[in-house]
């Protein structure tokens, strides 16, 4: 019994690892458009620093929003 719930947490940990790569891929693609659109006058660069300061100081500081905190601000 407890191999199985080795292999189940072991399961759960690889998921969630790869749940965390698949938001950041996309995360990356868009972050990536939008400095296109950044670099040809399309977005104000500083409106939208603004808009992710402020979204990043509205979400809680817990474990569980770590990862898109620390992705999102990768990015800015």
């Amino acid at each position: 019994m407890g191999r199985t719930w080795m292999m189940d947490t072991e399961e759960q940990n690889h998921g969630e690892v790869v749940q965390y790569e698949f938001v950041k891929g996309h995360i990356a693609v868009t972050m990536a458009l939008v400095n296109g659109l950044v670099l040809q006058n399309a977005i104000d660069r500083y409106a939208l620093d603004d808009y992710f300061t402020s979204f990043l100081n509205q979400l809680p500081h817990t474990r569980d929003t770590l990862a898109l905190r620390l992705i999102i601000d990768q990015w800015r």
